[in-house]
């Protein structure tokens, strides 16, 4: 049997490391020569992190706690500081800093454009960067869910084996679908959160099961990463 033994995290550090990630989504996207050394990484740094900042203990029979969790913490800043990029459309276009031909929003135009930051699917020049913000925070949630059911199939059979392999099937299986859908896109960049469920439960396992599956994290990070 494998039992919690939980690491607590060091917000500080880990919000040091969010910074560091940031700036270098910054830094490649200034910059076309950092581009691909920073795609190789900051993309999985983001979902690593959100999945180890998820507890099992304080939202393991309580999925909706961390969806509220979520919903203020993360997409009402993403709502309001796309509003905002929105309500600028007009003004950055008479400014300069959007691109020549960028046409000007109408009434309509902007109401339509407002809507689609609610659905998560905002596709705004200045907001581009903000595109995975709706994706994290569904992969989280889709992450909470899938630990709510483990854990009832945990309870109901005494075995948290079958635990563990119900959620490696799902995430595998979420992956696989994400991989073959990204293309497509979907409210909330879904395909995007399917994609990189792996990254999520990792963080998830080495925050909550760390000191008790260290000789089984290096063999799924490198299975999945690899």
């Amino acid at each position: 049997m494998i039992e919690q033994n939980p690491i607590m995290p060091d917000r500080r550090y880990w919000n040091v490391l969010k910074g560091i990630g940031i700036l270098c989504v910054v830094l490649g996207h200034a910059c076309s020569w950092a581009h691909d050394f920073v795609y190789e990484f900051h993309i999985p740094l983001f979902f690593f992190i959100s999945g180890f900042m998820y507890s099992e203990k304080k939202y393991g029979d309580d999925p909706y706690l961390n969806v509220i969790n979520r919903f203020k913490s993360s997409w009402i800043k993403y709502v309001i500081v796309y509003w905002i990029i929105m309500l600028l459309h007009n003004s950055l276009i008479r400014w300069g800093f959007m691109p020549i031909g960028t046409e000007y929003f109408s009434l309509r135009t902007l109401a339509e454009a407002c809507a689609f930051v609610l659905l998560g699917t905002a596709n705004e020049l200045m907001g581009g960067t903000l595109w995975f913000v709706p994706a994290l925070c569904m992969a989280s949630v889709f992450l909470s869910f899938l630990v709510t059911i483990s854990r009832k199939i945990e309870k109901k059979t005494g075995n948290s084996y079958l635990k563990f392999a119900f959620q490696f099937v799902v995430i595998l299986v979420c992956s696989i679908v994400g991989c073959i859908v990204i293309s497509i896109l979907m409210p909330a960049n879904i395909q995007v959160s399917l994609t990189v469920m792996p990254f999520l439960w990792i963080g998830y396992l080495l925050r909550n099961y760390g000191k008790g599956l260290e000789q089984y994290l290096s063999v799924c990070a490198a299975a999945i990463l690899h």
